[in-house]
């Protein structure tokens, strides 16, 4: 009797999987994807106190980032640019912003006193 219960259980929590058939009529881009963040969205949150866990809360997950100190989140814009945010570990505010165009020029962001 446990194993009709068991596998009862195991097919009563297969069925919703089996029935997914995927992401065929998915559309545009997801919530939080690069072309909903851009430059001007960000600059008026980029601010002395800002550090890495408040960065990722009001930016999102970064497109790239480093693991070990100085800490550097990534983040694509638009128009193929990338803003730079550089912390000096993972608790400490943020030390500099930078704005890296498509042509690799890089130009530094103002960090707000706010």
């Amino acid at each position: 009797m446990p194993r009709r219960l068991v596998l009862a259980l195991c097919l009563a929590l297969m069925a919703p999987l089996v029935a997914c058939k995927g992401t065929e009529n998915v559309t545009g881009t997801p919530i939080g994807g690069t072309d909903s963040r851009t430059l001007a969205s960000m600059t008026p949150l980029i601010t002395k106190s800002l550090t890495v866990t408040s960065a990722e809360t009001a930016f999102g997950f970064p497109d790239a980032r480093t693991t070990t100190p100085p800490i550097v989140l990534t983040y694509m814009v638009e128009d193929g640019k990338k803003v730079s945010l550089t912390f000096p570990d993972l608790v400490g505010p943020i030390s500099t912003a930078l704005l890296t165009d498509k042509n690799s020029v890089v130009t530094s962001l103002t960090i707000l006193d706010k």
